[in-house]
This record gives C-alpha cells, structure tokens and sequence, in this order.
C-alpha cells in the first residue's frame, strides 16, 4: 500500500520542532509552491545483488528525468554497482540494471527494472529528442588506462517504455565520464562521443550507421592537448551538421591563463575532418581553477545564436556562460561561483513563462544554501531543504540571478538531492531518499519520493 501525503507549503516556513504540526490533505489542493510525498517499494527480483539499487538510486550523478510522447513523467536511475572501490575491474563484479519511477497524479512509485542496460558506475548523459544516451564512468582499480565500460543508448517509446542498445563493443570498452549525442554527418541519425575514452587516452567517436550499429571513427577529429572530461555535439550554424565542443578539466589552483578553456571542432570537406575552428580561455571566471564535468548550448538571449553553458568542480562549484557573437566566436560573459551550494550537472528550460531559457541546477550536499540544518553526511537531521538557489533565472541577455521573490525553503524532506524538471510547462523537483530497509525475504528496497511543484510565472 502506497502512502500519499500531500504537503501544500503556503510560502511560510513551517517550524522544525518534533511537535510542529505540519498541514496534511487527503487529495492534492493546487497552489503555486506545494511538495507531495510517497512511499514505494523498487523490487528487482532478479538483481545480482539487492544492495545495488541503494547506489542507483543514491548518487547524485546517474539519473535524469524523461518525458513520453503520451505526456507521462518518468525518472531513470542508471545502475549503480555497490562498494565500487572494493573492485579493480568490472570483470570482478556483475553489472547492475537501470530503475525508473513513474509519476502519477503528483506520486512518484516504482515502476520497471531494466536488466538488459549493464552499469557498472554510470556518469554523463544527454536527452536529445526520443534517445537518451549515457556512459560508464566507473573506476574500479588504480590504473586509468584499465577503466573501462560502455556507452549505451535507449530509444523513448510512446508508451514512456525504453529500449536499450550498446553502443560499443566489448572491445571498445572505456572511461565514457564524459558522453553525448548528435549528427556529425547530416544523415539524420545520432551519432555518440566519449571522454576520456579508451584507455583514458582521447575522445572517441562512434558514428551511427543505416542498420542501427555504430562504428568507431576516432580519426575524424583532430584533437590536440589534454583530453577532457566532457564533450558536446551541437549545429551553431544549423548546415546540419552538429560541431564538436569540449572544456577542459584543468584547474586544481589559482587560475592562469590556460584556466576555463572552450573548444569548437568544425568539419572541412577538404581534409574530412573535425578541425579546430575556435579556441578561448576565461582565467578570471572563478576564484579557483576549475574542471568542466558537462556542458549545455541552447540560446540564451533569443538572438537566434546558441550560447556555451559549462558546469565545474574544483572545490567550490560554478558555471559559465560564453556568448555566441553570432561569427563562430565566443565571449566569456556570465559566471557564478558557490560559496555554500553543491550542484551536479545543470538542465536548461524556461521555469518561470517568460520565453528566455534559465539555468536550474540539480542541487545535493550538506552546505547551507541547500539543508536548513546542514551537517555532512545527515540526511535526516538536515530536516528541509532550500530551493531558491538551484533557480537560476534569465535576465534576458544571457546573465542570470537566483529566484528571491519568494522564500522556498521546505520542512520535512530529507532527498540525497533534487532534480529539475518541468511538468504541464511548470517547474518541479524531485527528490528520493532510503534508510536501506529492504523487504524481508525479497530483493525489494522501500523509498521515499517528493515532488516539489514550483510555479513561478
């Protein structure tokens, strides 16, 4: 029996005393801010391991939201082997399936396990049009150059069901911490990168041919330096075929003048080949040289020319806005460094109606812009979470403040982390947290879902 709680939050911080009464409804009441709550029960019978779906559905990296053409709301968990450090290769332990959740009037409850996509540590992925392609970025063992697993794609049925596809062979296995999807040749079908790639040594390509394989074409790139950890194909001057983009994973230190760099490979018919067409570096972006772990291209000013959002880490988190100047050029022209806020990863969508693509971030940790009462690694005792600043609106011309017209700071939820998405046109965040209380004599995990609706147009 599933129970449903809804919680409607009025825009007033609901005291965190163990006597706080905190307003309950047997059916949903719309209001613009308000978060409903669920228990389910994900029962994988057939798992290597019943401990895997704590990790799946735990980490903060491996899951997005995805949408079907018959307007259901699904949130897939790519699977998460468990104590991965315990292992130096993926031959030493059995992959783990994907889990998804299915939403229904404002619940979320289990849904389906997919035990023909075999994770072992998933990491980056991107969702472009019916496909959602995703890499392994596991590292069992100390060698770099021995990590390896794969990049797999799943096609979106109407239905909201996926079916699954490998994208390399077992002899192409790699580090795919970085992994994305697009058209390199204009044959309308999607092609994939991975980063760092095999045998952690450079970007490789797979081109998608006619029959629905893929063949490994690396040496259509012409990439020099340090390989990065992320990549992203993308058509800026819509000729139908997608460039290449990459940031560089440097940083570690006072930023200098190689610090936050860009690249844009575009391909010339006269060498049959991705070359170099743009190159730039922002040392003064952040206070702190910083690796770049995903990026994001959409038109941030409606001048009809696709912006670079970047995502990095190195101590505290921050993202990057270079501006399209419409020539095939880019300008350093918007950034933000947190001081008390983890993210992982970005979407990108218009949350509040007013036609200008925002920034929404997935939010986790234990810092204070995001736990009432921030305390590492307590969930529970963080008693609430905050949400204004995973909101990041557009002021219209590519530069960006956090949401502050109303206070969302919510009593009660506990989520590992939340995650952007828009439902009906409306923002929402899911969260999910576990307390490892399985189902005795079952390999089935109980879970606690939210789901915040945030309406802020």
């Amino acid at each position: 029996m599933y129970r449903y709680i809804t919680f409607i939050f009025f825009m007033v911080f609901f005291s965190c005393a163990d006597d706080a009464e905190i307003p309950i409804e047997e059916e949903p009441i719309e209001d613009k801010f308000a978060f409903y709550s669920n228990e389910t029960v994900i029962s994988a019978p057939n798992i290597p391991d019943k401990r895997y779906i704590i990790p799946t559905i735990s980490d903060v990296t491996g899951y997005t939201h995805y949408a079907s053409k018959s307007n259901e709301n699904f949130m897939l968990f790519f699977g998460n082997i468990y104590d991965e450090m315990s292992y130096n290769s993926i031959n030493e332990v059995e992959p783990a399936p994907s889990i998804v959740l299915r939403k229904t009037a404002n619940k979320w409850e289990f849904h389906k396990v997919y035990y023909e996509s075999e994770f072992w540590v998933a990491r980056n992925f991107k969702v472009l049009d019916d496909f959602i392609t995703v890499g392994d970025g596991s590292e069992l063992g100390n060698d770099p150059r021995k990590w390896g697993a794969d990049i797999w794609t799943a096609e979106i049925l109407f239905n909201g069901d996926l079916s699954w596809k490998r994208v390399n062979g077992i002899d192409t296995r790699g580090f795919y911490h970085g992994t994305t999807s697009g058209d390199l040749n204009g044959d309308g079908l999607q092609d994939v990168g991975g980063t760092p790639g095999i045998n952690h040594d450079g970007i490789n390509i797979f081109v998608q041919k006619t029959n629905g394989t893929f063949e490994r074409v690396d040496d259509i790139l012409n990439f020099e330096g340090a390989t990065p950890f992320t990549l992203d194909f993308h058509d800026f001057d819509n000729d139908g075929i997608d460039e290449i983009v990459t940031a560089d994973y440097g940083g570690g230190s006072v930023p200098d003048s190689d610090d936050h760099e860009i690249r844009i490979y575009k391909f010339d018919p006269s060498t049959r080949r991705f070359e170099l067409n743009f190159k730039n570096n922002e040392p003064n972006f952040y206070s702190w040289g910083k690796g770049a772990t995903s990026i994001i291209c959409k038109d941030l000013n409606n001048d009809n020319y696709d912006e670079i959002v970047v995502a990095r880490e190195d101590g505290n988190r921050g993202f990057e806005v270079w501006l399209n100047n419409g020539d095939g050029s880019f300008s350093p022209h918007f950034s933000h460094e947190f001081e008390n806020l983890d993210f992982q990863e970005f979407k990108i969508f218009d949350a509040n109606g007013d036609g200008y693509n925002d920034i929404l971030l997935n939010g986790y940790g234990f810092k204070s812009d995001f736990r009432i009462f921030p305390e590492q690694w307590n969930v529970e005792g963080s008693r609430g979470v905050k949400l204004n600043k995973l909101i990041w609106l557009n002021n219209g011309d590519a530069t960006f403040n956090y949401y502050s017209e109303q206070d969302l700071t919510f009593s009660g939820p506990t989520p590992f982390f939340l995650h952007p998405y828009l439902d009906n046109d409306i923002l929402h965040f899911f969260g999910i947290f576990q307390k490892e209380e399985f189902v005795e004599n079952e390999e089935a995990l109980k879970v606690y879902t939210w789901d915040f609706k945030i309406d802020i147009k």
